[in-house]
């Protein structure tokens, strides 16, 4: 049971599928696109790919669960 099925960043199109095929998504948008409603998909979304960390993954899988329920 993997809980993060998919990290998709800079690409909006990545996101959409991801979110379609029912993958948890994280979004890593470039600057210039960064309040681009095509994110607002995403499960979360990040400033930096380094801001991605054990909490991150934490809440993640609390979204989840209840998205699972």
């Amino acid at each position: 049971d993997a809980m993060l099925s998919n990290i998709a960043w800079q690409a909006g199109a990545g996101v959409a599928s991801a979110k379609a095929a029912g993958m948890t998504t994280v979004a890593v948008p470039a600057d210039f696109e960064r309040d681009d409603p095509k994110f607002t998909i995403a499960d979360l979304r990040l400033t930096s790919l380094a801001d991605f960390s054990a909490e991150t993954l934490t809440i993640l899988e609390k979204k989840s669960h209840k998205i699972a329920v």
